[in-house]
């Protein structure tokens, strides 16, 4: 049998095969320009920390005035679309990283809980838990809106969101109306 020839098969090269993607190495240098490495050593706590200081922030701004569920919860996250808007960049940044993604949409929605008990909505501990599981398709969402959204006015985004918890709010309206014909 003859030798086989051998078939010259372009290399790859190992520097580029292993090489860090752009996207990471923003991340890394925001980390690093920030200082947040030595707060936070991984991304979980990060995100943990910044989204628990933004809600802070965006509660602090809140309004104590009386008004319905939905007017109180709109409020709140289109305040804290307002805080999140110095750090658009990095949070398009994080969509990019599929790993963070979901990292960061369940650190939302553990936020919403903490938050809708701190907007104080007069009501029952089941409509409350109700408005914490529509917030975690809401906030997600919005959050996707806000990042494709490069108006000044943010419109679409609140035309959204309004719509979103309207639903949310007709939805519950009838089901505490059939609980109460029960």
């Amino acid at each position: 049998m003859p030798p086989r020839k051998k078939t010259s098969r372009p290399r790859k090269n190992k520097s580029s095969a292993h090489s860090t993607p752009e996207w990471q190495k923003q991340i890394k240098k925001f980390m690093r320009d920030q200082n947040l490495w030595e707060t936070y050593p991984d991304k979980s706590g990060f995100l943990k920390s910044f989204f628990k200081d933004v809600s802070t922030r965006a509660a602090k701004k809140m309004d104590s005035d009386s008004g319905s569920a939905r007017d109180k919860i709109f409020d709140y996250l289109m305040l804290q679309f307002d805080e999140l808007e110095p750090y658009k960049k990095f949070i398009r940044i994080l969509r990019h990283d599929t790993a963070s993604w979901p990292l960061l949409l369940g650190v939302l929605c553990r936020s919403s809980v903490s938050w809708i008990n701190d907007l104080d909505l007069q009501q029952s501990s089941k409509l409350r838990c109700a408005w914490v599981l529509a917030l975690c398709g809401i906030y997600p969402y919005g959050l996707w809106l806000w990042l494709h959204d490069n108006s000044g006015d943010h419109a679409n985004l609140m035309a959204a969101i309004d719509r979103a918890l309207m639903r949310i709010d007709m939805i519950l309206q009838q089901i505490t109306a059939m609980k109460s014909k029960v």
